[in-house]
């Protein structure tokens, strides 16, 4: 078996340190680090995809192409903000990159591309679904099932002997 080199050692320390990766934006000089995505980030990026993406329905091709390049320029945001930075500057962050830098799809891109795989997704895809396992409005049984299950409980139970009804 070969010993790993120094710079696996070096890639495996930045995994395990969270280490932020530096990406530089396609046809310009400005750099970006990209650190693991946090909890509330990947929150923001499910509501704005719930909220904001693209529907299958949709028949305005101009209106779409639009919105997906605000709904890009929004996830890129929220990426590049990931954390309590994003209440404070969202809102104006991907306006910014909307209207001020003009960004494309193809400069967002890799944003997204090192931004998912910055998403701890092992532990995250474990601890959502055990959660969602815990919620008390799972349906476990069908109504037919629980009336049986009631009625086969009621069935077993003693009638009250005479001396418990007379008191």
């Amino acid at each position: 078996m070969n010993q790993p080199t120094i710079e696996d050692e070096k890639l495996l320390l930045s995994i395990q340190e969270n280490d932020k990766d530096e990406l530089t934006i396609p046809r310009t000089k400005k750099k970006y680090m990209i650190g693991w995505m946090k909890g509330f980030t990947l929150e923001r990026l499910s509501k704005l995809e719930l909220m904001e993406g693209v529907k299958a329905e949709d028949e305005d091709s101009i209106k779409i192409i639009t919105n997906r390049s605000k709904f890009l320029s929004k996830a890129a945001s929220l990426c590049l903000l990931n954390g309590l930075k994003i209440k404070f500057f969202h809102w104006i962050y991907w306006r910014y990159l909307y209207y001020v830098k003009g960004y494309s799809f193809d400069q967002l891109e890799p944003i997204i591309i090192l931004s998912k795989k910055k998403v701890p997704a092992g532990s995250w895809y474990i601890g959502s679904a055990l959660v969602s396992q815990m919620k008390i409005t799972n349906m476990t049984m069908t109504t037919e099932e629980v009336q049986r299950f009631r009625r086969e409980l009621s069935s077993e139970q003693e009638p009250p002997s005479e001396k418990t009804m007379l008191g």
